[in-house]
């Protein structure tokens, strides 16, 4: 019965570590787009997300990943980005 549940923990855990890591490339993606913007000129609302989607979509000239939107979502509502255990 142990070993079910630290198989099940095991898979949980490795498939957090998936989404985290496509997070992280989110992220990097999304720093790549702003470092394009003039930061003396354009002031970025952090907290507004569908102001941050839009610049990020302008910039990208494409609708933002699954991956990128959550990482908007998560940084607008001021969440932690990776995993806490």
């Amino acid at each position: 019965m142990i070993y079910q549940k630290l198989f099940v923990t095991e898979q949980k855990i490795k498939e957090r570590m998936k989404t985290d890591k496509k997070k992280l490339k989110a992220l990097n993606r999304i720093k790549n787009l702003l470092g394009q913007l003039d930061n003396n000129i354009e002031i970025i609302p952090a907290t507004d997300e569908k102001k941050i989607q839009a610049i990020l979509s302008q910039l990208k000239e494409a609708d933002l990943s699954k991956y990128e939107e959550i990482v908007v979502h998560e940084m607008a509502e001021g969440k932690e980005l990776y995993l806490q255990c």
